[in-house]
């Protein structure tokens, strides 16, 4: 990988890391952070400055998650995420620490990283809006509610008694 801009780089990240970790410690440290140490009700996912970002700094404490967006920073990537939705996020996390924290090498947590083992039997929360109901959990096509529903045709139609 060869940045584009990689000699303005160093102009506009000063101070850089060198990292000596590997993949696989990075992994670990990364769920470890946002499973142990991260404050979901009151911070902000950002990778543009070390010390914690708060809702109340961004006027986001309304969202169950917040993730600054790196190019617009008034955007927040995690506006759409329900409470439950973070619940789940955070389950993956942790189920996925649990499976991995003993592993040594990269490769040992690449075998891990089995969808069944991590999410199990739990799914995520449906959040599909039917068209013909507006609710969520279904499509159309599985709409419970498709008798109890007129549709749009059936409102337009003029009943068939009508005298003209």
């Amino acid at each position: 990988f060869d940045p584009p801009n990689k000699s303005r780089l160093f102009e506009v990240w000063r101070n850089p890391v060198h990292n000596t970790l590997s993949p696989a410690q990075l992994w670990l440290g990364f769920i470890m952070y946002y499973t142990r140490d991260f404050d979901w009700a009151h911070q902000v996912v950002t990778i543009r400055q070390l010390e914690p970002l708060t809702k109340f700094e961004k006027w986001w404490s309304s969202k169950p998650m917040a993730i600054e967006d790196p190019f617009n920073l008034d955007h927040n990537l995690g506006q759409a995420v329900s409470g439950r939705m973070r619940t789940y996020i955070i389950m993956r996390f942790q189920k996925a620490l649990f499976h991995h924290h003993k592993s040594k090498t990269w490769r040992e947590i690449e075998e891990l990283m089995d969808i069944n083992i991590l999410c199990g039997d739990f799914k995520a929360p449906k959040f599909i809006i039917c068209d013909k109901c507006n609710r969520r959990g279904h499509r159309s096509t599985e709409c419970p509610n498709i008798g109890n529903v007129p549709s749009v045709k059936k409102k337009q139609q003029a009943p068939k008694n009508q005298k003209k």
